[in-house]
């Protein structure tokens, strides 16, 4: 087999004869690619931008002159060319007014309970990524801001830092309908413009409307990153239930994905849901989405994070769990043999019990079945999270004094803004301490 820092497709081509050593020659590729990307990083967070642009506050009405280049026009594609979008498949949000030049990411299955996954809630979008370049030295971001709390608004990265510590656009003045945030270098001359690359990072529900800024100053797609197709795959700790819009970071999926270097990799995290669990009835497990949200994207690295929602439904039985995972990733690995699969147990926000550890069992269990394919990241045993607090009822016997207590203090079970960002550096560390070993 080729060394994995000099293959190359006609490597992985030559191959092709043997099934086995494409399979190996493959997945060699990837831990390459992905072990570089994570080198780059340095397993660090992106910092906030010293001398940042002036950020107006939204406004229903644009405050400069120039031109709007936008997704869609009445739903048809127009400067769609001019933007890289990510983390899920995007469309038009409709083709009447006033949101027929948006542009809303689907990202995650929600379904309904039923195989099919049909029904009113099938999609939810849970903030994609809208990547692009421009010189210009005075421009608006266009969005839809219906003002839900938590939802709809962005942060913003330039040239690889934040502008500012949280998110733009939450709650804006105008809502219900487009609004514009300008963002303005030194005084907005001519004297400041220069190519920068920029980052939209939306939150749950964010629909993009395009950038407006003068006519000389056209956006165009940013350059490519050597981007991997990762999905961190989950319930509501990867959807980033706990966090909060005015973090500098967001959830715990989206920080992985900046920790290994992956940007676009979509956060597949549907909250009350598991390999068993359906949210009594009302969403659809693991296995009824697999098709739709792992299958259908194809991807080359998926980070597994589910399994606290089915501890109860088990019945303490690590063999039963164990089935249940199995028929995922026979799934999952039946139809994409090559992808690559980091997956931890439960998440926990606390000293694990013993419905926990045997749902813990159970994964391990159906991980060592695809020793190819799997490494498994024993999150309990290396005691991520102890203790039986939380930030609004501390205990001083544990992390969960701090990791646990969601974004008032009182939940039970998700992590703070703090507990985000430890689970996904933890999460991150022990993905880049496994890459060896593949």
């Amino acid at each position: 087999m080729p060394n994995p820092s000099a293959m190359t497709s006609a490597d992985i081509e030559a191959a092709g004869g043997d099934p086995t050593a494409r399979s190996r020659t493959v997945r060699a590729s990837l831990f390459n690619r992905l072990g570089r990307s994570i080198s780059r990083t340095g397993l660090s967070l992106p910092p906030v931008m010293t001398a940042p642009p002036t950020i107006g506050a939204p406004t229903g009405t644009s405050a400069i002159t120039g031109t709007l280049f936008a997704p869609y026009s009445a739903g048809v594609a127009t400067d769609l060319d001019k933007f890289t979008l990510m983390r899920g498949t995007w469309r038009p949000v409709n083709a009447t007014y006033p949101q027929y030049s948006l542009a809303i990411p689907d990202a995650v299955t929600n379904g309904d309970g039923t195989a099919g996954g049909t029904g009113a809630n099938k999609f939810d979008g849970t903030g994609g990524l809208v990547r692009f370049q421009s010189a210009a030295p005075d421009l608006e971001i266009c969005f839809y801001a219906p003002g839900q709390a938590n939802a709809q608004g962005f942060r913003l990265r330039v040239d690889g830092q934040y502008v500012q510590t949280g998110s733009l656009g939450m709650n804006a003045a105008t809502n219900g309908a487009s609004s514009f945030i300008r963002l303005t270098w030194g005084d907005g001359s001519a004297a400041n413009r220069r190519m920068r690359v920029y980052e939209i990072e939306g939150l749950p529900q964010f629909k993009f409307g395009g950038v407006k800024s003068a006519a000389i100053y056209p956006p165009c797609a940013a350059p490519p990153i050597d981007g991997l197709n990762v999905i961190v795959h989950g319930d509501s700790f990867v959807g980033g239930t706990g966090s909060t819009a005015a973090a500098l970071y967001p959830g715990v999926g989206s920080q992985i994905a900046l920790l290994l270097g992956q940007p676009g990799c979509i956060n597949s995290g549907v909250g009350a849901t598991g390999f068993v669990a359906n949210a009594s009835g009302q969403r659809n497990t693991f296995i009824q989405r697999v098709q739709a949200d792992v299958i259908a994207r194809a991807p080359d690295v998926i980070v597994e994070m589910g399994g606290i929602n089915d501890e109860n439904l088990i019945g303490g039985s690590a063999a039963t769990m164990q089935a249940a995972v199995s028929a995922w990733l026979d799934a999952v690995i039946g139809a994409l043999p090559n992808v690559l699969i980091f997956m931890t147990g439960p998440m926990t926000p606390g000293t694990p019990n013993a419905n926990r550890l045997a749902a813990r069992d159970g994964k391990k269990a159906a991980a060592a079945l695809y020793p190819n394919n799997v490494v498994f990241i024993d999150n309990l045993a290396e005691a991520w999270v102890t203790g039986t607090g939380r930030t609004g009822s501390t205990k001083g016997d544990g992390n969960a004094d701090w990791v646990t207590g969601g974004a008032d203090g009182a939940d039970p079970t998700h992590p703070t803004d703090a507990g985000h960002g430890y689970l996904a550096m933890r999460t991150a560390q022990a993905i880049a301490a496994k890459l060896p070993r593949l």
